[in-house]
């Protein structure tokens, strides 16, 4: 992994608390994660109190990090990154817009991610058909129909 901004962006957020920056200038911006932070996790290996030998927990209420084996992101912060890529979207592509995401990406096919690549790289993503393959296609499947139907 590359450890920039984009890749650890989620995991920044779900930790702020456990995590610092360290800025020097002339040098890149380093991610500190607190040492305490690793034994609250239980990233540690060490066995957790909570846990009997047979390896059974003994906690009646579990918690939804126990459950799944990292903290859930909460909705409000959800819904403020999908508010988020709206505007960067609709800033970035000034010829489409993006109202409420990822709802328009899904009602739309994912046409805003085929816009957005073909900005970006300058070229039309693989797999994309044509607007008359795209009509011959519509013939073909009108054709096959009629003689099923026949």
């Amino acid at each position: 992994t590359d450890n920039s901004i984009f890749s650890i962006f989620s995991f920044m957020q779900r930790h702020l608390d456990e995590i610092s920056f360290e800025i020097e200038k002339d040098k890149p911006i380093k991610l500190i994660q607190d040492a305490s932070s690793d034994q609250e996790s239980g990233k540690t290996g060490l066995p957790g109190k909570a846990f009997s030998k047979t390896g059974a927990s003994s906690v009646i209420s579990r918690t939804a990090k126990s459950l799944v084996g990292f903290n859930p992101v909460p909705v409000q912060l959800l819904e403020k990154n999908c508010e988020y890529v709206c505007r960067w979207y609709n800033s970035t592509m000034q010829n489409s817009s993006l109202t409420s995401f990822p709802t328009d990406v899904i009602n739309q096919n994912g046409q805003h991610i085929f816009d957005l690549v073909t900005y970006l790289s300058g070229k039309r993503p693989p797999g994309q058909a044509s607007k008359t393959a795209l009509a011959a296609n519509s013939q073909n499947v009108k054709d096959y129909i009629k003689v099923l139907v026949q």
